[in-house]
């Protein structure tokens, strides 16, 4: 009977070392990954205009859902720092680089309004409230 504790006393030891010895949740540490790569990716194309920013969290909400893959977002911001590697505003290449890819290999990239783009100061301020 004593070994018989011993043995049951050995195996809860070993199951609590097993389950303390896993992640608490696998899916945080993703998230964070994920979080510094939208900041890192926001930093790279010289994100400055809130629509710019909501693609971007956008494109890593279709990473984190399996819709993309990452690679198809480095690949596109590595060919505009390569290709363009003077501009200003690598975000609107970027932009053009990975829908254009996205269609080539068949997946669906979030809308982009470029509306943004042509609105004064006035009228982008109206247009900021009304969204």
């Amino acid at each position: 009977m004593k070994n018989f504790n011993q043995l049951i006393g050995c195996l809860m030891i070993g199951a609590v070392c097993l389950v303390c010895s896993q992640p608490a949740n696998a899916q945080s540490f993703d998230d964070l990954d994920l979080i510094a790569y939208e900041k890192q990716v926001n930093a790279i194309l010289k994100t400055r205009l809130p629509a710019e920013k909501r693609f971007v969290n956008e494109l890593m909400t279709e990473i984190a859902e399996k819709e993309i893959p990452r690679s198809l977002v480095d690949t596109s911001f590595k060919w505009v720092l390569n290709r363009r590697p003077n501009t200003n505003y690598p975000f609107v290449y970027f932009e053009r680089v990975i829908r254009l890819q996205g269609k080539r290999l068949g997946y669906k990239i979030p809308p982009f309004n470029y509306k943004v783009y042509s609105l004064n100061r006035y009228n982008y301020d109206r247009y900021r409230r009304e969204r």
